[in-house]
């Protein structure tokens, strides 16, 4: 980003991605600035590492199904290349901080910080917020100016970006922190400082149970608690941390444990504000969509066993479930990805960006589109791409523009109509599959 370097990237067809799964990342991917794509691996199969007849190989070209999502990739971006070059994202207002200290810490001790952070960025995403990486490294270069929102999951955090994380607290930005966050810097030696800036007081974090494991295992966590707040009801995974206000400091709390001690608390900071969520919520978010997923696939394989004659004690009570797995079998073969995230665990995760007023150039009628907006001097360009895993028959976006927009166009469906309203908005739908690109030209 620094050095306007051009990324790459290999768009990975096999390993259980189906075709939906290539489409969307594809889209996803190209919305944050890759422009060099890798298909991996495409063959031949048997002058891979695999070796052995074709049926067994994981390579691409050998499942024709992915032929047709690896072609709709290309269509897209082709049908987009006259913006899609030149255009770029404009800086977002929203940060999640990255932080090499907490991953030189916690590598092999514990990857449950990391997945916070992959996920709180998640949901963001679902929510078509837009939100940048800011390296503790940058944080310490003032990279942080300009954004109002900055997320930090993490025990351990560089002292100069931890000192000047605090001074853009205290110039007015809100700042968002999971339970053990920067508790620690590069040497794991105490933040005392960091700490007196709190409007809280945080004891240590409490590890209930380490997570060494790759995502896809999330749902092996097991709960240590629920955090009631704004209707959501979230588990407490892997690490939580007691704490309590400061006197004087006019901390609110947002939500309680059953000890009755803030889990969520929040308090101004200097013309600033700090968040304060003594667990992981993304955690919560995740595990929840990837449990749901996981029930209906057991009850789906429950099923099949019962037609097929090789089920005489069925684990699962299968009565009234035949109708709900039909309903969602599309979306079981569709993806390996879940699709049942939860409105208000996501709403937790963002009651900051809510409360700071953080305007976003792009809204959509839909959770899970993906959509950024990338800037062209002959207009905006917006990839789409869709994580409800089902085709949308109407998708309504209302999009901040800064010039007369003369025409708006889908790569699928060509030109699309579109109204002006008042205070530099347009607004315009369409139907929309897997992914999908939207030209917006100006006057």
């Amino acid at each position: 980003r620094e050095r306007g370097q051009i990324l790459g990237h290999y768009l990975v067809a096999h390993a259980g991605r189906k075709p939906w799964d290539i489409q969307t990342k594809a889209a996803s991917e190209t919305a944050r600035g890759i422009r060099l794509w890798k298909n991996f691996s495409y063959g031949v199969s048997w002058g891979s590492h695999e070796g052995g007849p074709a049926w067994r190989s994981h390579t691409w070209y050998n499942h024709p199904e992915t032929w047709r999502a690896n072609a709709e990739v290309v269509r897209e971006i082709g049908g987009a290349e006259d913006l899609l070059v030149e255009a770029k994202a404009a800086p977002a207002k929203v940060a999640i901080l990255y932080s090499s200290a907490t991953d030189a810490w916690t590598v092999k001790r514990n990857h449950a910080y990391g997945f916070n952070r992959m996920h709180t960025w998640m949901a963001l995403a679902h929510a078509q917020i837009p939100v940048d990486f800011v390296g503790e490294v940058q944080a310490e270069r003032g990279f942080l100016d300009g954004y109002q929102v900055c997320y930090f999951s993490g025990p351990n955090l560089r002292r100069d970006a931890a000192e000047k994380l605090s001074k853009w607290v205290k110039n007015g930005g809100t700042l968002v922190l999971s339970a053990g966050a920067a508790m620690g810097d590069e040497f794991n030696r105490p933040l005392t400082e960091f700490q007196e800036m709190l409007p809280v007081d945080r004891a240590a974090a409490e590890e209930h149970q380490v997570f060494l494991n790759s995502g896809s295992y999330v749902h092996i966590l097991k709960s240590a608690g629920l955090v009631e707040m704004n209707g959501a009801e979230m588990e407490i995974l892997s690490v939580s941390q007691e704490q309590k206000a400061k006197p004087g400091s006019g901390s609110e709390i947002l939500a309680e444990s059953k000890e009755g001690d803030g889990i969520v608390m929040s308090g101004v900071v200097g013309k600033g504000r700090v968040y304060s969520y003594g667990f992981l919520p993304a955690l919560s978010y995740i595990k929840g969509a990837v449990d749901a997923r996981r029930a209906l696939q057991s009850v789906k394989d429950e099923l099949a066993a019962d037609e097929q004659g090789d089920n005489p004690a069925p684990a699962l009570d299968l009565s009234g479930k035949e109708a709900v797995v039909k309903s969602a079998e599309s979306k079981l073969e569709r993806s390996y990805n879940p699709w049942e995230y939860s409105k208000n665990v996501r709403e937790v995760i963002l009651k900051p960006v809510r409360d700071a007023n953080v305007e976003v150039p792009l809204t959509c009628s839909v959770p899970l589109v993906d959509a950024v907006v990338l800037e062209a001097e002959t207009g905006l360009v917006i990839p789409l791409a869709n994580y409800t895993l089902e085709a949308l028959d109407k998708a309504e976006f209302t999009l901040r523009v800064s010039r007369p927009v003369k025409s708006i166009e889908s790569v699928h469906l060509g030109e699309l109509p579109f109204s002006e309203e008042e205070g530099g908005t347009v607004s315009f739908s369409l139907p929309l599959d897997a992914s999908d690109y939207v030209k917006v030209y100006y006057q």
